[in-house]
């Protein structure tokens, strides 16, 4: 009988009982590999996660709507008209978001084919919104179309961060408001002790994360672009009994070693080192590594761009 875990080390032990670590973090996520990972995926976050679609954390339990709230509290006040949801996936945050803002037109765009087709299955009977293909790092919209952009656990695939941000300040109009919700590390991954730093990047490679950004990170380098932060809410204790949920499955497959092994020959890369990520994903969080959190950023009358669109 194998002990369960009560912090990060002894949770990152459980894991290199079934699978070495040092192969595990052998690769580094590129863009690339984000495709793949949600195709890979996606019918694991159907079957165990959410059957309604939702392909992020539930809040308080088993909230899956609470992100679109949190995003339409910081964004009716505005009235806004014209709403950009990116890294949409399947729709579930954008259907809901229209149905909570009424007369409000929401588009979602996705990186992934099979999410937009998806999500237009999902809002077929909804004219006020619509999905498109593309890559947040390069919208492709006309520069201040809309009055509000947001992201749920979306942004976190940003590989450049200034780009991506500075795309959302060209799209938004001056005055309005970007809502991202997403896990950001506390402090740079250098001053944080090896056991965290190496389920960093353990839960990176998992979730084809290039680099999980530190909120200082997102903070600074939307300042630098016009864009004021105007909320910051710390929803880490509210993501915990989910995050905790998920674990558990996680750790009653990794405990069963040998069909865990054996698992590993047949299923998809992603499946696996998800049940990784779940196992250490509570630890890290309560090491203080990682946070869950609601950022508002407001875009002033003119925010500077590193370069020129035509350029890129």
């Amino acid at each position: 009988m194998i002990a369960e875990p009560n912090d990060l080390t002894s949770a990152l032990a459980l894991v290199g009982d079934t699978f070495a670590i040092d192969e595990l973090l052998a690769s580094h996520p590129s863009p690339g590999d984000i495709a793949p990972y949600y195709h890979q995926s996606l019918v694991l976050y159907l079957l165990l996660h959410s059957p309604a679609g939702a392909l992020h954390f539930a809040l308080d339990g088993d909230d899956f709507s609470a992100q679109a709230r949190i995003i339409v509290r910081h964004l009716d006040p505005l009235r806004v008209r014209n709403v950009l949801e990116i890294a949409s996936g399947v729709g579930y945050n954008a259907v809901r978001l229209a149905r909570r803002l009424p007369g409000v037109h929401v588009t979602g765009l996705d990186l992934i084919p099979l999410h937009v087709r998806l999500a237009r299955l999902r809002a077929c009977r909804l004219a006020r919104v619509k999905f498109e293909h593309g890559d947040f790092h390069r919208l492709p919209f006309a520069r201040h179309r809309f009055d509000g952009v947001c992201a749920v656990e979306g942004f976190c695939h940003a590989h450049h961060l200034d780009v991506a941000l500075s795309e959302v300040a060209r799209v938004l109009r001056p005055g309005g408001r970007f809502v991202t919700v997403d896990g950001f590390l506390l402090a740079p991954p250098k001053s944080l002790a090896q056991s965290a730093r190496t389920a960093i990047r353990l839960i990176d490679s998992a979730f084809a994360v290039s680099r999980t950004w530190t909120l200082e990170d997102l903070l600074a380098t939307a300042d630098s672009l016009g864009l004021r932060a105007v909320a910051v809410e710390d929803l880490t204790s509210r993501v915990l009994d989910n995050v905790e949920r998920i674990s558990r499955m996680a750790r009653f497959c990794l405990r069963r070693r040998r069909r865990a092994r054996a698992f590993a020959h047949v299923l998809p890369r992603s499946v696996i080192r998800n049940e990784v990520a779940g196992a250490l994903l509570p630890h890290a969080i309560r090491s203080g590594a990682y946070g869950y959190h609601a950022v508002v950023l407001e875009r002033g009358v003119e925010a500077p761009a590193p370069w020129r669109r035509d350029e890129r």
